[in-house]
């Protein structure tokens, strides 16, 4: 029994042999016992398709490809789609918008829209399909076949690793097997040390960009769509997050680290209004930087900022142990000193794998920039006008911008701080990349987590 997709895959592959009169539709059965070798190696299908079948199916080629249409238009449950016209709507507005306007468009986009659409859409004299519109929910499932049917794809910028996990592994179960046994032991004095004293230090770099950042959903087969950025936006980094993540916070109250926002530029002459404006934000600690980079000077700066906020903390357990990436302002002579005389314990991973060793690159540095994202989006879209006029033609300065950046920055770190729904996203982050204390008789060691590595054990 064969499919009606590949029966319509050898009437299109008999229908170019005709159009380029290769043969002749009413030839010889010898040419259709041919044509079925062809069918054959066309189709990758080695049997069941012989000369008799081949000529029947082309012989009832407009039947079939009207059950194939069929077949396209009914859905994954075998009821027709429920909004045909709504999604011709939708997918009119997701070209105006990706085309003509260029704004960045996500899946959530579509299903909002589509919502939006349906609902409006209600015949207000017939309560029954009011009530159907408004208990419409587009969820994945729908997503997925309008994407599939309008033929829409996810694009995205990729940044790999150039090696393999397996050419890192050794690497990766030493460090584990060093922390958990080595630095938690006896011997080093931190054995028992309460996770509440274990913190990760991370910088997540911030351009102007859609609520995607680099992944955005196109239409195929429309050429080159390109994603409209403000006046002036590009790759470059205007602003870098710096955050700092306790393994486990006492109570489930939020993070003892104050979020750090390192700005591009150099910061003289700042304006009152906008000193006012960082002030507000008690939440963050704003440095100036040429390039918005960590360097050694802010590093020096940040660390007493992170010695103030964590005093309590070195006077409940004793020490602190404060993990980073081999980034040089990390690992400058000053940076270390200074850690020895605060009684921090530095910590360094191996190198090339922070993206399996570095708690804040498993999720919480996405979501903080996923969320400040979104405010993003959602300025621009309100506030286009003013994102792409000169600040003497009534669009904002860069003073304003700098406060807009520093407020989102602000409350998505807030949000993502003192969110119930957050409480185990920071503890989870250190537990499956193998920060936190765990069993010396290796009992919790199958929560070390690795992707894509299901039976990890480093012991």
């Amino acid at each position: 029994m064969h499919s009606i997709s590949v029966k319509k895959q050898v009437i299109n592959t008999i229908a170019g042999f005709v159009a380029s009169e290769s043969i002749d539709e009413n030839d010889t059965p010898k040419m259709w016992e041919t044509f079925a070798k062809v069918a054959r190696l066309k189709s990758k299908r080695n049997g069941g398709l012989d000369a008799k079948k081949v000529a029947m199916w082309w012989k009832n080629r407009s039947t079939i490809g009207a059950a194939l249409d069929q077949k396209n238009y009914v859905g994954q449950k075998g009821q027709g789609r429920r909004y045909p016209l709504e999604e011709e709507v939708l997918f009119m507005a997701f070209l105006d918008r990706r085309m003509n306007d260029g704004f960045a468009t996500d899946g959530n986009w579509l299903q909002s829209a589509m919502r939006l659409i349906v609902t409006l859409n209600a015949d207000p004299n017939d309560a029954s399909d009011t009530e159907k519109r408004f208990s419409f929910k587009a969820e994945q499932g729908w997503l997925h076949r309008f994407k599939k049917k309008y033929k829409i794809k996810s694009l995205a910028i990729t940044n790999t690793h150039t090696l393999p996990v397996s050419a890192r592994m050794e690497e990766i179960k030493e460090f584990h097997r060093w922390f958990q046994e080595d630095l938690l032991g006896a011997e080093s004095g931190l054995e028992g040390i309460s996770p509440e004293a274990i913190f990760y230090v991370d910088q997540v770099p911030l351009s102007l960009r859609g609520n995607n950042g680099n992944r955005t959903l196109s239409p195929s087969g429309y050429g080159y769509v390109p994603s409209k950025r403000v006046k002036g936006a590009s790759d470059k980094r205007l602003m870098t997050s710096q955050i700092c993540i306790a393994a486990k916070v006492a109570g489930n109250g939020p993070q003892p680290v104050r979020l750090a926002l390192l700005l591009r530029g150099q910061g003289y002459r700042l304006e009152q209004e906008e000193l006012d404006a960082y002030r507000a934000c008690p939440e963050v600690q704003v440095y100036f930087q040429k390039k918005a980079w960590a360097d050694s000077q802010v590093m020096l700066a940040w660390l007493e900022q992170f010695d103030v906020d964590t005093k309590h903390i070195a006077e409940k357990h004793g020490t602190r142990i404060l993990g980073f990436d081999g980034l040089g302002s990390h690992m400058s002579i000053p940076f270390l000193e200074r850690c020895v005389e605060l009684d921090i314990f530095c910590v360094c991973v191996p190198p090339h794998c922070t993206d399996i060793l570095a708690p804040v690159d498993h999720h919480v540095g996405l979501t903080h920039k996923k969320l400040i994202r979104v405010l993003y989006q959602q300025d621009i879209e309100e506030s286009w006008r003013q994102w792409n006029l000169g600040s003497t033609e009534g669009g904002f300065s860069c003073s304003e911008k700098r406060i807009k950046l520093t407020e989102w920055a602000a409350a998505a770190w807030v949000y993502m701080s003192e969110t119930p729904a957050y409480e185990t996203l920071f503890e989870h982050a250190f537990i499956t990349t193998g920060w936190y204390p765990l069993n010396k008789d290796g009992s919790e060691d199958h929560l070390v987590k690795i992707k894509g590595l299901p039976n990890y054990r480093f012991r």
